[in-house]
């Protein structure tokens, strides 16, 4: 019968190369910082959206209203201003991102802390 599998200890960690330690930092920091941004932009998507609503009266009729108008106004439009349309509300987006990562930019600092330091078994 077989020993159970343990944890590796810190006998393991001595015979990892430096090429596989940077390998794996690299995945976990590509990891994290996509995540991160991943919820941001959610966050900035659920403020347009928020916004969106609020134009409306926050109401279910008002938004519907609102979202029939600006459907018959966008497709009764030139392409010119579709495409302008459409560079605002890019534009809006990016600068609602850029700020909701500029304000959580310390919680990125704050994993990259905790995921540097060593921890400590309790």
């Amino acid at each position: 019968m077989r020993a159970p599998a343990s944890a590796p200890g810190p006998e393991m960690e001595a015979t990892r190369s430096p090429r596989q330690s940077r390998r794996s930092s690299f995945f976990y920091w590509t990891i994290a910082l996509g995540a991160w941004a991943f919820i941001n932009a959610l966050a900035a998507l659920g403020l347009l959206i928020g916004l969106f609503i609020l134009m409306a009266n926050a109401s279910f009729e008002g938004f519907f209203r609102e979202g029939l108008n600006l459907s018959e106004h966008y497709l009764s439009a030139p392409h010119a201003a579709r495409a302008e349309f459409a560079m605002v509300v890019f534009v809006a987006f990016d600068l609602v991102f850029a700020v909701l990562c500029l304000s959580r930019l310390s919680a990125l600092r704050h994993a990259a802390a905790s995921a540097i330091s060593p921890s400590t078994p309790s």
